[in-house]
């Protein structure tokens, strides 16, 4: 098994298995149009103030454009889930990858983003 899909695996078992069903959720009921400019990103952890907030200016100031959002909490574990388009992004996704992962150690969360294509076909195995 490659590391990335290893990698993939542990995260979904985090937080009492709640990550795999959102996203199976997510994958079975929206069936969006796949497209390279498009990110899944999943943020987990402690529910606190201002976590949508926080992602959700972001994304503003690198010209994201959330299409799909949905969030939970199941037992004290708070789970968003957002589909984005960044096509018109002057930034790179490597970039945009990088402030979200920089903005969810300055929450206290875990933020995984990946383009949609890849999520797609790692989820058809």
């Amino acid at each position: 098994m490659n590391y990335k899909l290893k990698q993939n695996i542990k995260q979904l078992i985090h937080c009492n298995k709640t990550h795999l069903l959102i996203e199976y959720t997510y994958r079975y009921t929206i069936g969006v149009k796949m497209s390279e400019d498009k990110i899944i990103v999943t943020i987990s952890g402690k529910d606190g103030i201002g976590i949508v907030a926080e992602i959700s200016t972001l994304l503003a100031k690198y010209e994201v454009n959330i299409e799909d959002i949905r969030q939970t909490i199941m037992q004290g574990c708070f789970m968003m889930f957002l589909l984005a388009d960044i096509s018109k992004s002057k930034y790179s996704f490597k970039e945009i990858k990088e402030a979200l992962t920089e903005s969810g150690k300055k929450l206290g969360m875990e933020i995984w983003t990946q383009k949609k294509e890849i999520f797609d076909k790692m989820h058809t195995i």
